[in-house]
Formats: C-alpha cells, structure tokens, sequence
C-alpha cells in the first residue's frame, strides 16, 4: 500500500497546479507540473493516485483536471483554442463546399424548369455565339 504524501507535498502540487492555471503559455503537463513543484515523479504519481482513492482537502485531482479540460492533450490554452478555430474552419469550409453543390443543382433545375416553358419553334442557340441560331446539318 502507498504511503500518504506528505501535506507540504500536496501544496507544492497546488502551488504548481496555480501557476500552470495562471500562465496561459504553460504547458498542461505533469512534467511541466513536477519541474515547478521541484517534486520527483514518483512522489507526485504517489499524491495524485492517494487523492484519486483516499481524498484529500488539497482536490489535486480536479483542479488538474479543471486547467486541462480532462484532456490529455499537451497543449496550452492558446494552442488549444487555435486548434478549435481550425476545426471549425475545417467544418464552415465542407459545409460551404456542400452548400455549393446544394446550389449548382437548384440553378440546374431552375434552368431545365425555364428551358421546358420556352416555345418550341425558336432555333437553338449556341451560349456565347452572339446569339446566331444553329444551322441544320446537312451530310
């Protein structure tokens, strides 16, 4: 069984945790953790394992968990939301993509729906042809 961390264990984690909070470059990792705390990895493992099944007044578990969005990403708060806007970017551009295709078959029904209505007796007429009627082919 695991030996409980000292107190002043848990407020170095805290003070470490505080200042990882503060700093919106920091990396949210626990090695960025350890290096501020000045704590080695087994004795911080330690405190956060005896925290996740005993319970402490210190809470180490869920204020790492409210700076890190209990995510296990290794990114800082900065990082983290420019990889939300390019997300979202991602999306607005595939839903432009398919509002276009959306689009260009109602201007194809719209036209076939216009071409059905027109008299039948006119000549075809060539798009960009200065509007000359076609002339019947004769082999």
């Amino acid at each position: 069984m695991l030996s409980r961390p000292t107190d002043e264990t848990f407020a170095s984690i805290v003070s470490a945790i505080t200042a990882i909070g503060a700093d919106s470059q920091a990396p949210r990792t626990k090695a960025h953790l350890m290096r501020l705390a000045g704590i080695a990895h087994p004795t911080v493992h330690r405190a956060f394992k005896w925290d996740a099944e005993h319970g402490t007044p210190f809470k180490i578990n869920e204020r790492w968990k409210e700076i890190t969005g209990g995510s296990s990403a290794r990114r800082s708060p900065q990082q983290a939301e420019r990889a939300e806007l390019a997300g979202q970017l991602k999306d607005a551009h595939q839903e432009i993509s398919l509002l276009r295709k959306q689009l260009n078959a109602a201007q194809l029904v719209a036209v076939s729906a216009w071409l059905r209505t027109q008299s039948h007796d006119e000549s075809p007429t060539l798009i960009g042809s200065r509007q000359r009627p076609l002339s019947p082919r004769t082999p």
